[in-house]
């Protein structure tokens, strides 16, 4: 299709005239055109983007509630172990050298525990690492001999240098 545009400088004040009808059609439909498709555009992204950061979000929290339930079990699943050495015959009535062996051996089915300990009720006694070891001033320790429960210890940041 070709256009033609026709410049009239005369006095009717029309500076542009289209010569065809389908000229004319084209022209006006044209703009309407244009614009509709730009606030379709516009619209169909901003609710495309709405509906992407809605979806982020319920993924990410599902996966955050999946992580927490996934660190719950390993933790009761640890805690039952522990509980298990604390009425292994070994740790009630053996020898240091026995309560060590039971103390490895737990250290080696768990997932989580980089050092198991042994204390008595004074909190002297001994670990896998260091061997002899004093916790009477650790929180953990008190809780313990308070509640009479199992008490596990918050993690660790060793620190260097």
């Amino acid at each position: 299709m070709i256009l033609f545009l026709r410049w009239n400088h005369g006095v009717g004040g029309d500076i542009m005239q289209f010569r065809s009808i389908r000229t004319k059609f084209l022209a006006s439909l044209l703009p309407v055109m244009l614009i509709g498709f730009l606030a379709f555009f516009g619209i169909s992204y901003k609710m495309a983007s709405n509906m992407l950061i809605d979806s982020a979000d319920t993924i990410g929290k599902g996966v955050g509630k999946q992580a927490a339930l996934e660190v719950q079990r390993l933790f009761e699943t640890n805690e039952v172990h522990l509980e298990i050495l604390a009425e292994d015959n070994a740790i009630l009535h053996g020898s240091d050298e026995e309560k060590l062996a039971a103390l490895q051996e737990v250290q080696s089915q768990t997932e989580v525990f980089s050092n198991v300990a042994y204390l008595d009720r004074n909190g002297v006694g001994f670990d896998t690492e260091s061997g002899s070891v004093d916790r009477s001033d650790r929180g953990y320790f008190k809780q313990a001999v308070q509640t009479q429960k199992t008490a596990i210890s918050g993690p660790i940041i060793a620190t260097s240098g």
